[in-house]
């Protein structure tokens, strides 16, 4: 039962930023933060924030207008996971649970389920002990963004 790498995971992280660490697109137009909090050294607790901001021309109207206007505009999807990793990690993968998902689209909220269902089964099946927890969480990232930009 060694919990080193998942100590220094969260002492790594802790220090950084997640999003520069991952090289992530952040601008005006479009932000992802990543958030974790680890409970005890087999929970952790990762949160994704994703907002896209559309610029869009409101011509001749009244500031008070815009500004309210512009509150519905964007696309925010929140997700709030939970990562479970095992007594023998890191021989056995640890495993993605959703606790919730927020979001203002009308979208399939399926198919966010269905990419840490995929997520879990991808690690089950290709595990390797040299696969880490920043690694897991880019893989997943790179998911949920090939899905949003299908």
């Amino acid at each position: 039962m060694s919990f080193k790498r998942i100590q220094r995971f969260i002492d790594e992280f802790s220090k950084v930023n997640m999003e520069d660490f991952y090289q992530l697109p952040n601008s005006e137009e479009q932000n992802i933060k990543i958030r974790y909090q680890a409970e005890s050294l087999q929970l952790i607790h990762v949160s994704i924030h994703y907002t896209k901001n559309y610029k869009c021309p409101l011509f001749d109207l009244p500031n008070e207008m815009i500004n309210l206007i512009k509150e519905y505009l964007p696309e925010i999807i929140h997700m709030d996971l939970k990562v479970t990793i095992p007594s023998d990690y890191p021989f056995k993968p640890h495993v993605w649970e959703m606790t919730s998902l927020k979001t203002n689209l009308k979208i399939n909220e399926l198919k966010y389920y269905d990419i840490i269902r995929e997520q879990n089964c991808y690690n089950i099946g290709d595990w390797s002990p040299s696969m880490s927890i920043d690694k897991d969480i880019l893989s997943l990232i790179e998911k949920y963004y090939s899905y949003l930009y299908q």
